[in-house]
């Protein structure tokens, strides 16, 4: 599919609708040419919310993504309005780890060597908060259980050093001894 724009005026744009069974739009892919001389572009992506069309996620020329802002400033920028950002694995075992990965090596597939996580521990997702960080300078990637540093148990109890706290707040250190 080759979408052209005969106007060279910037700002122009291309559409795909995606469209219902009375011919009405509910959805639609926009490239917009921001710059016919430079060949700038962007891509939104619009869905009718019932009343019109309203723009959900853009890709701009920079290449940042946008989810719910048309003007994102950081390589992905989320905008939400009290809903939060879900990470959820769908896996219905405990022990399983929903979690986001931190690095800073610039490869093409770097190592995740921090993470934060929620460990499953129960049924409906109850589970344990934990703060890892792989302090080795190797090819592996973190391994949360081994590599926590903090944990937050379900029922409140805080755990550094140690992923089994015994009480509020137990402090594990190097040498074996511990604060509670």
């Amino acid at each position: 599919i080759i979408l052209h724009n005969a106007h060279d005026t910037d700002g122009n744009f291309s559409f795909i609708d995606g469209n219902n069974s009375n011919d009405a739009v509910d959805s639609r892919i926009t490239f917009i040419h921001d710059n016919h001389s430079s060949r700038y572009g962007e891509i939104a992506f619009l869905l009718h919310d019932g009343s019109a069309l309203t723009e959900r996620v853009r890709f701009d020329k920079d290449g940042k993504v946008g989810i719910g802002t048309a003007s994102p400033v950081h390589p992905l920028q989320v905008n939400v309005d009290n809903d939060g950002i879900m990470i959820n694995n769908f896996a219905q075992t405990n022990g399983e780890f929903a979690a986001l990965y931190f690095t800073a090596h610039g490869v093409a597939a770097p190592f995740p060597k921090m993470a934060i996580a929620s460990k499953r521990t129960g049924d409906y997702g109850v589970g344990d908060m934990y703060f890892a960080v792989d302090s080795n300078a190797d090819e592996a990637d973190i391994n949360i259980d081994s590599d926590a540093k903090m944990v937050i148990k379900n029922n409140g109890n805080v755990g550094i050093g140690t992923t089994s706290p015994s009480g509020s707040v137990h402090i594990m250190t190097a040498d074996g001894s511990g604060y509670q």
